[in-house]
């Protein structure tokens, strides 16, 4: 998707001084699109777990390519 419409990346930083110092909660969500291959999730996990960033919950589904064209 990014290929046909860029705009749609965003940058995504957080305050690291602000995590490490105070206990912030804050809900949100936010969709990844990306082409699947062998423990994507777990990575994704792994770098928001590094952060110390929790996760109440995941929903995952595959979208068959023509779906999202």
């Amino acid at each position: 998707m990014i290929e046909k419409d860029p705009s749609r990346e965003i940058l995504v930083k957080w305050d690291e001084n602000l995590i490490e110092t105070k206990m912030n909660k804050y809900n949100f969500t936010f969709t990844v699109v990306l082409n699947d291959r062998p423990n994507i999730l777990m990575e994704i996990v792994n770098l928001i777990a590094n952060h110390k960033i929790s996760i109440t919950s995941v929903n995952s589904y595959e979208v068959k390519k023509m779906e999202i064209e």
